[in-house]
Protein backbone atom coordinates (compact mmCIF):
# COMPACT_ATOMS: atom_id res chain seq x y z
CA UNK A 1 0.00 0.00 0.00
CA UNK A 2 1.53 3.42 -0.94
CA UNK A 3 1.97 5.95 1.28
CA UNK A 4 2.50 9.50 0.91
CA UNK A 5 4.04 11.69 3.69
CA UNK A 6 1.75 15.13 4.05
CA UNK A 7 4.04 17.03 7.14
CA UNK A 8 6.76 15.35 8.57
CA UNK A 9 8.66 17.14 11.86
CA UNK A 10 11.35 15.43 14.04
CA UNK A 11 10.72 14.80 17.31
CA UNK A 12 13.91 14.18 19.50
CA UNK A 13 15.26 11.14 20.02
CA UNK A 14 12.78 8.87 21.77
CA UNK A 15 12.55 5.23 22.88
CA UNK A 16 10.47 2.42 22.08
CA UNK A 17 8.30 0.25 24.75
CA UNK A 18 7.04 -2.42 22.30
CA UNK A 19 5.28 -5.28 25.20
CA UNK A 20 3.29 -8.19 23.97
CA UNK A 21 0.56 -10.19 25.41
CA UNK A 22 1.15 -14.24 25.41
CA UNK A 23 -0.88 -14.80 22.25
CA UNK A 24 0.38 -11.71 20.62
CA UNK A 25 4.46 -12.91 21.17
CA UNK A 26 3.18 -16.65 19.72
CA UNK A 27 1.78 -14.99 16.65
CA UNK A 28 4.96 -12.51 16.36
CA UNK A 29 7.07 -15.49 16.70
CA UNK A 30 5.26 -17.02 14.12
CA UNK A 31 5.96 -14.21 11.56
CA UNK A 32 9.88 -14.05 11.97
CA UNK A 33 10.05 -17.53 11.85
CA UNK A 34 8.50 -17.86 8.35
CA UNK A 35 10.30 -14.51 7.46
CA UNK A 36 13.63 -16.37 8.25
CA UNK A 37 12.45 -19.68 6.36
CA UNK A 38 11.83 -16.92 3.68
CA UNK A 39 15.42 -14.93 4.14
CA UNK A 40 13.26 -11.77 4.07
CA UNK A 41 11.99 -9.22 6.42
CA UNK A 42 8.52 -9.10 8.89
CA UNK A 43 6.15 -6.22 9.70
CA UNK A 44 4.04 -6.78 12.61
CA UNK A 45 0.88 -4.81 12.42
CA UNK A 46 -2.15 -4.63 15.13
CA UNK A 47 -4.86 -2.79 13.58
CA UNK A 48 -7.56 -0.68 15.64
CA UNK A 49 -5.68 -0.43 18.78
CA UNK A 50 -6.62 2.77 21.43
CA UNK A 51 -4.42 5.22 21.48
CA UNK A 52 -3.29 7.88 23.85
CA UNK A 53 -0.93 10.81 24.43
CA UNK A 54 0.79 10.97 27.80
CA UNK A 55 2.55 13.36 29.78
CA UNK A 56 4.67 10.88 32.45
CA UNK A 57 6.85 11.66 34.90
CA UNK A 58 9.96 9.28 36.37
CA UNK A 59 12.62 10.35 39.01
CA UNK A 60 15.03 9.59 35.92
CA UNK A 61 14.30 11.62 33.75
CA UNK A 62 11.64 14.04 34.58
CA UNK A 63 8.51 15.11 32.86
CA UNK A 64 8.23 13.38 29.67
CA UNK A 65 5.77 12.68 26.71
CA UNK A 66 4.35 8.93 25.98
CA UNK A 67 2.40 8.06 22.83
CA UNK A 68 1.16 4.97 23.09
CA UNK A 69 -1.01 2.30 21.30
CA UNK A 70 -2.62 -0.51 23.15
CA UNK A 71 -5.07 -3.23 22.87
CA UNK A 72 -7.24 -2.79 25.95
CA UNK A 73 -8.30 0.36 28.61
CA UNK A 74 -5.28 2.43 28.95
CA UNK A 75 -6.54 3.22 32.52
CA UNK A 76 -5.33 -0.15 33.74
CA UNK A 77 -2.33 -0.17 35.38
CA UNK A 78 0.36 -2.88 34.70
CA UNK A 79 2.59 -4.28 37.26
CA UNK A 80 5.75 -5.71 35.31
CA UNK A 81 8.64 -7.22 37.77
CA UNK A 82 12.27 -6.63 35.70
CA UNK A 83 12.61 -9.78 34.60
CA UNK A 84 10.20 -10.09 32.24
CA UNK A 85 6.70 -8.97 31.60
CA UNK A 86 3.78 -11.47 31.33
CA UNK A 87 0.61 -9.52 31.82
CA UNK A 88 -2.75 -9.64 29.85
CA UNK A 89 -2.02 -7.21 27.31
CA UNK A 90 -0.18 -5.76 24.49
CA UNK A 91 1.35 -1.76 24.80
CA UNK A 92 3.59 0.23 22.37
CA UNK A 93 5.05 3.21 23.69
CA UNK A 94 7.28 5.76 22.28
CA UNK A 95 8.66 8.16 24.92
CA UNK A 96 10.38 11.80 23.83
CA UNK A 97 11.66 14.55 26.11
CA UNK A 98 8.51 16.70 27.54
CA UNK A 99 9.54 20.44 26.37
CA UNK A 100 11.22 19.81 22.71
CA UNK A 101 8.63 17.47 22.33
CA UNK A 102 5.34 19.54 23.18
CA UNK A 103 7.06 23.02 21.09
CA UNK A 104 7.83 20.59 18.00
CA UNK A 105 3.78 19.34 18.44
CA UNK A 106 2.43 22.55 18.84
CA UNK A 107 4.11 23.62 15.62
CA UNK A 108 2.98 20.67 13.99
CA UNK A 109 -0.77 21.04 14.54
CA UNK A 110 -0.59 24.90 14.15
CA UNK A 111 0.96 23.91 10.60
CA UNK A 112 -1.84 21.00 10.22
CA UNK A 113 -5.04 23.85 11.37
CA UNK A 114 -3.02 26.68 8.83
CA UNK A 115 -3.56 24.09 5.93
CA UNK A 116 -6.65 22.91 6.65
CA UNK A 117 -8.49 26.15 6.97
CA UNK A 118 -5.78 26.98 3.89
CA UNK A 119 -8.34 24.26 1.80
CA UNK A 120 -11.60 25.23 3.72
CA UNK A 121 -10.70 28.84 2.33
CA UNK A 122 -10.33 30.57 5.65
CA UNK A 123 -8.40 33.45 6.90
CA UNK A 124 -5.55 32.09 9.41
Amino acid sequence: MPLDVLRKLYLPDSNLLIRLNRDDTKFLESRIAAAVERQTGVNFIMHSLGSAICEIYTPERGSQLAINAFCSEATRRIESPMRGYNGPWSHFEIVTEYEPGLLILKRFCEQALFCTEETKGGNT
